[in-house]
């Protein structure tokens, strides 16, 4: 397999000023890190509020055994939504022996800030309504305050570990 592989993407936006560079880089076979660079196109400071999303798709969401886990070593089955400070988020998953784990590269000591919110589609059927949940959305959240043609940015890396049994 590929052992090595990187993709890079660019574009100016104009309008707001910024250039933004989006890289994929392919570490190990199962560790990719994603590093997003903004550039301040404009002559004077801008502030940004910047988000990556980044859904997983874990089908139990009220299973115990299945779980996000944070540095603080507080746990919340997949259905929990909010905010939360962590350097990194832990997805176990015990009933497929398998935890994702996606750690900011955020250069802050105190680690870094995340919102978290559960997928859910609805459909109808015989029954009626039905709210059926598909996923969970995690998006690392960073405000990045630049000084005139400078950068910032912000990435994450994401790596996937079997769970012994």
């Amino acid at each position: 397999g590929v052992e090595q592989f990187e993709i890079e993407f660019s574009k100016t936006i104009l309008p707001a000023g910024l250039n933004i560079t989006k890289r994929f880089h392919l570490l190990h076979s199962n560790m990719i890190e994603n590093l997003n660079t903004i550039v301040n196109l404009y002559d004077q400071p801008q502030s940004y509020r910047c988000a990556l999303e980044f859904s997983l798709n874990f089908f139990v969401p009220d299973d115990p055994v299945c779980y996000y886990e944070f540095d603080s070593g507080q746990k919340h089955m997949l259905r929990w939504e909010g905010e939360v400070e962590s350097g990194k988020i832990r997805i176990v998953d015990k009933l497929n022996n398998i935890a994702v784990t996606l750690k900011s590269l955020n250069s802050r000591k105190e680690g870094a800030r995340w919102w978290i919110f559960p997928i859910y589609t609805i459909s109808q059927s015989e029954e009626g309504y039905e709210k059926v949940y598909q996923g969970s959305s995690l998006c690392l959240i960073k405000d990045i305050c630049m000084a005139p043609k400078s950068e910032g940015a912000i990435g994450l890396l994401l790596s996937i570990e079997a769970l012994s049994e």
